[in-house]
């Protein structure tokens, strides 16, 4: 009988999997060498913000920043993320730093519908192009999706990825004003300066093609979302609250994770939408969401919700992978115990 129970219990722990894992990896520069060109932010007020949120919960933080955070430094992390993710698991990706526009490599194939790259800042890259300074260093779009798409694809259809771009041009915007030169005390995680290009005017600039970012290739990746702090129109400001400096988006996704987890893809993202519209809605900020799933932003206007449904599950907690081999252990377990009454 004990070597029969036996067998039991080791059928039961081949045909349950291991659970899900959910993996957050927050990426901040809040100071920049003073070469650089970039000011000082307040994206370590951002990570702490998010992080004190996950900690006591069942994710599994990474955090890099600052001298750490460099284009290396964050290309090795998300090859180790892509490495060791597995089918099923739920991977929050977070950058808070400064965002400029680009234009694209020489050797691009693939040039943006708008000609220009959007591109987020590492700790050691460099604001204005020089013969000792290609550009190299910074994180254009084309290569982070290329990274994030390897993410998708190691975690599967029955996984979910969270990207959040807390960063100027993050969905990419057009030319907001530089730095501090209308308000001291309004910091912008961004340039209006085109990386690479001197000779751009805003004629230029005003009358470039717009992108469609609205829909997302699925296939048989996991589903996705990217969430930007702002639109095309519009600039990234950060915000203060009880006398500290903090990104929008970071605060809202902190305050939905505190709120109503994440859980429920579309309360989540409904939550960051009017969280951002009380902090910045007034100066005409709206967050991006992009996904590969149906989602509707909330109508301002009349300040009534207008959720939708997503096309496909985005709860992770429970997903059909693991639904399948519950039930497979189940009726192994009921087979064998059949058996055993039998015998």
């Amino acid at each position: 009988m004990t070597r029969t129970l036996f067998i039991v219990l080791f059928w039961i722990a081949l045909a349950i999997p291991l659970a899900a894992q959910k993996t957050a990896v927050l990426i901040g520069i809040s100071k920049y060498p003073p070469q650089s060109g970039w000011r000082t932010i307040n994206a370590h007020n951002d990570l702490v913000l998010i992080k004190n949120k996950l900690d006591n919960t069942s994710w599994d933080v990474k955090v890099l920043e600052n001298e750490a955070a460099t284009h290396q430094g964050i290309i090795n992390l998300l090859d180790h993320i892509a490495k060791t993710a597995s089918p099923g698991d739920t991977i929050f990706i977070h950058f808070s730093c400064h965002g400029q526009q680009m234009v694209p490599l020489k050797k691009d194939t693939n040039s943006e519908p708008d000609l220009l790259d959007e591109a987020l800042v590492p700790y050691d890259a460099i604001k204005q192009w020089s013969s000792s300074y290609d550009g190299h260093n910074h994180l254009r779009d084309d290569e982070l999706s290329v990274h994030i798409n390897r993410i998708r694809n190691k975690v599967g259809a029955s996984g979910f990825v969270i990207v959040a771009l807390d960063a100027c041009h993050s969905d990419s915007m057009e030319r907001g004003d530089e730095d501090n030169s209308k308000n001291n005390l309004t910091i912008l995680r961004g340039t209006s300066d085109i990386f690479g290009d001197p000779n751009i005017v805003d004629p230029l600039i005003k009358n470039r093609y717009k992108r469609d970012t609205s829909k997302i290739t699925i296939d048989n990746n996991s589903n996705v979302v990217y969430i930007s702090a702002c639109q095309s129109h519009s600039e990234n400001s950060e915000i203060v609250l009880n006398g500290k400096g903090y990104g929008s988006l970071s605060y809202s996704i902190a305050n939905a994770i505190n709120n109503c987890g994440l859980k429920n893809t579309t309360a989540f993202l409904d939550h960051i939408a009017f969280m951002m519209d009380s902090l910045v809605g007034e100066r005409g900020q709206r967050p991006g969401i992009r996904a590969s799933f149906i989602y509707t932003c909330p109508n301002f206007n009349n300040n009534e919700e207008n959720k939708s449904t997503p096309d496909k599950t985005t709860n992770n907690e429970l997903d059909h992978h693991t639904i399948y081999m519950l039930i497979a252990a189940f009726a192994i377990l009921a087979i064998l115990i059949w058996r055993i009454i039998k015998k």
